[in-house]
């Protein structure tokens, strides 16, 4: 009776160790696959695709830029949080932070709209205007800070991607 016991005591045992060593495999799969994620992860691309004018008043002109960022890895993301610095011609005209999410699927991109307000008394306006309306291309930087929700984690993002950008006639 008593090897018996004993015999029950050790299956189970076996199978509460069999049950922990998956755990503990998992567990390192998780991690490691975690501490991967940043060298695999690449950084989403952004392009200014269209500056459109909203409003002008005498103070000031109301803008909307729409912008494309592209998501280059094999996972599906979300922007959370998107605060950014538009420049343009080396002036910046545009920071805030985006209002809504925006989802991006794995190796596509998605678009987003940021609207603004501009003082009508900036010289570097005018300056940017009459060269952009002449039919010359602007250089344009965004910069900011994007937090990406993934499906392994939340992650932060700097971005500071340059281009130029030419008026659509």
């Amino acid at each position: 009776m008593d090897a018996d016991k004993l015999e029950s005591k050790q299956q189970r045992y076996k199978g509460k160790s069999i049950l922990v060593s998956c755990f503990l495999l998992f567990a390192f799969y998780f991690l490691l696959l975690a501490s991967c994620q940043d060298r695999f992860f690449k950084k989403p691309e952004i392009t200014l695709q269209k500056i459109e004018i909203s409003s002008i008043t005498l103070k000031e002109i109301g803008v909307n830029l729409t912008a494309d960022i592209s998501n280059p890895n094999l996972i599906d993301v979300e922007i959370e949080k998107f605060l950014y610095k538009i420049t343009i011609e080396g002036n910046e005209m545009v920071s805030g932070e985006l209002k809504e999410k925006v989802k991006i699927k794995s190796n596509e991109s998605a678009p987003f709209i940021v609207s603004a307000k501009i003082d009508i008394g900036s010289p570097d306006l005018w300056n940017t205007a009459l060269k952009a309306l002449n039919g010359n291309k602007v250089n344009y930087k965004i910069e900011g800070a994007i937090l990406l929700n993934t499906s392994v984690g939340k992650k932060n993002i700097n971005i500071d991607n340059t281009g130029e950008y030419m008026l659509e006639k």
